[in-house]
């Protein structure tokens, strides 16, 4: 068994494993995430229950097939032709399943609008997923490249700050929040360098301003990851 999701941009799985098996669909049933009575999540309200197996059975299928989505393996070995075609593929395949699951949120709150702070913690959910798989995959595509074109360097500053907002935004606290801060912090740091001038005043002042979002929310035992940002930042040129 091989989770794929912690394998990261450089694919650190075994050579031998090109494929994954897709999973069944009477795994994505909804009858699976609906909570028991005997469960902490379980409440009075039968629709409260309904609309929370529906939507966290939403967002785990969608994180599934956007972590199998952000799998490449083996990239280094196509052919350059081959390569843009899959990747290009893959962008266009996150971004169409991000907006279909998206729509199915926003159908559900129009359907049931007392209910609609039930749900937003989910646009969330899906929105941070969306943007770490698709830094991921322009991950992908620095490692293969060596040297960015300026188009997508904004593109993966534009993501990182969009997952960034989302974070800062959220009305509800998810423990994945602090993971997902110091990635952004260590892209910050990873693509300063490739910057034009313009972008690396940005790209500091947003630096800065997570490490302080890091610093002021987040539990002292994290302490690690905000040294190793702020010695990051500390590093970085004047100019």
């Amino acid at each position: 068994i091989c989770d794929i999701s912690l394998s990261g941009s450089h694919n650190f799985t075994p050579n031998y494993l090109a494929s994954y098996k897709k999973p069944e669909s009477y795994v994505y049933d909804i009858k699976w995430q609906l909570p028991g009575p005997n469960s902490i999540i379980y409440s009075e309200d039968e629709m409260k229950n309904q609309l929370y197996s529906h939507c966290v059975t939403l967002f785990f299928k969608f994180a599934n097939i956007s972590s199998n989505t952000a799998w490449f393996p083996l990239f280094f070995k196509l052919e350059a032709s081959d390569f843009y075609k899959t990747w290009n593929y893959k962008i266009k395949e996150l971004k169409d399943l991000y907006e279909s699951s998206v729509q199915t949120l926003n159908d559900l709150k129009k359907e049931h609008y007392l209910y609609k702070s039930a749900i937003a913690p989910f646009e969330t959910y899906l929105k941070i997923a969306y943007y770490a798989s698709v830094i991921e995959i322009y991950d992908v595509l620095k490692h293969r490249n060596k040297v960015l074109q300026p188009s997508e360097i904004s593109i993966i500053l534009d993501h990182c700050h969009d997952l960034y907002h989302t974070l800062t935004t959220a009305e509800e606290y998810c423990p994945y929040f602090q993971y997902h801060a110091h990635v952004i912090g260590l892209h910050y740091l990873n693509i300063y360098p490739k910057c034009s001038s313009s972008e690396k005043q940005r790209t500091k002042q947003r630096l800065i301003d997570l490490i302080l979002f890091i610093k002021d929310n987040f539990y002292s035992y994290f302490s690690l990851n905000y040294l190793i940002l702020k010695t990051g930042y500390d590093s970085l040129d004047e100019n």
